[in-house]
């Protein structure tokens, strides 16, 4: 190969690792939370545009499925609820088992029928062992 086309791939190749490196980082300053329920994606969009599960507009609605969902014979009471605005920390206990939970829900901004709107979402969940 002649030196020119080998500057003009390694020239490629930088630019390549410049970019994978920049989108990286935009990524890890955007401070995208994993959101446990609910997956936000194109079907969660399509039935909220619907009319369909309307309980994502309530932190105790999103709550109540969460709970009814991942601990589905478990009866539970909700102990304390530190609400900061867009973000609320629930202190649950199981009634029936060994253990407490604290959830945290956020408000998450969608978009809908080109309005931005807020859902809560479950961003973080810790089971706590009573002994």
């Amino acid at each position: 190969m002649n030196t020119c086309l080998k500057k003009i791939i390694y020239a490629i190749l930088i630019i390549v690792i410049i970019f994978a490196a920049y989108k990286l980082i935009n990524n890890k300053n955007t401070n995208n939370e994993e959101v446990l329920y609910p997956a936000i994606n194109d079907e969660l969009i399509s039935e909220l545009e619907e009319g369909k599960k309307t309980y994502l507009f309530d932190s105790e609605g999103v709550l109540n499925e969460y709970l009814a969902k991942t601990y589905p014979d478990s009866k539970f009471e909700v102990k304390d609820k530190k609400d900061s605005g867009n973000t609320i920390i629930y202190n649950i206990s199981l009634a029936d088992k060994d253990k407490d939970l604290e959830l945290s829900l956020k408000q998450k901004e969608i978009e809908l029928n080109k309005e931005k709107l807020n859902i809560w979402v479950v961003t973080d969940g810790k089971e706590i062992t009573n002994k």
